[in-house]
């Protein structure tokens, strides 16, 4: 997993010329579903095991605000707020696509996506049991399409995996994300055109952050990403326990200590 520098520099409009662009549609990006069935998708039950760890708080202020080794400059204006590491493509509604680059906050579970989204950038982060069911819900989705039990008619199907909280951070630029709030984030599927895409649906939410004063956006928006099976399986894959335990694993460090040689007698 190539690892890229977060950019904390440029101006402001040459953030907002670069971000605002779609790209077209590719017609070897979209899933073939062929005939629908009658069948009717089957919803997800998230269960937590009795011995998962659940935070009262996975969105703690003490969590978001301490996370990884930032200098005092980074932390007085919140810059290197995450690692952006590799990403994948998503549809904000058919024929609309944008990059989703995955993001995680250093030395914690919460991971996620950045993606720019209407007006805004959204870097949508999920705690450890919210990641968790999600890729259940991915799992769900794969299930159920290869067993054609997707219903284009079924209402609210954007719904139908469950629900989770979750934590955001928003802002007009990438360097400028100094709102935030903690949405409802649900999980289900939507067909746009004949195909059946799996969709995050984030709710818009009050911005959390007081300081902002008079120029506080009062909320966020709502927002609908559109997955391919091949883009939430990328996604998923960063997601696991496995992924972010590794990027949270302290960098071995060479011994001291130079290697010793007997010579032979």
């Amino acid at each position: 997993m190539k690892k890229t520098v977060v950019s904390i520099a440029g101006t402001m409009m040459l953030a907002l010329l670069l971000s605002c662009g779609s790209t077209k549609v590719d017609s070897d990006d979209i899933d073939s579903y062929g005939d629908e069935t009658e069948a009717t998708a089957i919803p997800l039950t998230a269960k937590k095991s009795s011995s998962q760890k659940i935070d009262s708080d996975p969105y703690s202020k003490s969590k978001i605000k301490g996370s990884g080794d930032r200098s005092f400059m980074e932390k007085l204006f919140e810059f290197k707020k995450f690692e952006k590491y590799d990403s994948t493509n998503v549809y904000l509604k058919k024929g609309k696509k944008r990059l989703c680059t995955f993001i995680h906050k250093p030395q914690t579970d919460l991971a996620g996506f950045l993606v720019r989204y209407d007006t805004s950038s959204y870097a949508c982060f999920l705690a450890t049991n919210e990641r968790n069911a999600l890729i259940k819900a991915a799992n769900q989705y794969f299930e159920d399409f290869d067993n054609k039990k997707l219903d284009k008619k079924m209402k609210k199907s954007e719904r139908v995996y469950g629900q989770v909280g979750a934590y955001e951070e928003f802002g007009i630029a990438e360097s400028m994300m100094t709102s935030y709030s903690k949405p409802k984030a649900y999980f289900g599927y939507k067909f746009l055109g004949k195909s059946p895409y799996f969709c995050i649906y984030v709710v818009r939410s009050p911005n959390l952050n007081e300081d902002l004063g008079s120029n506080r956006p009062p909320q966020s928006v709502d927002q609908k990403y559109y997955f391919t099976r091949a883009q939430i399986e990328k996604l998923i894959d960063f997601l696991s326990d496995e992924s972010i335990d590794a990027l949270n694993a302290p960098i071995p460090t060479e011994s001291a200590e130079p290697d010793s040689y007997e010579e032979a007698e």
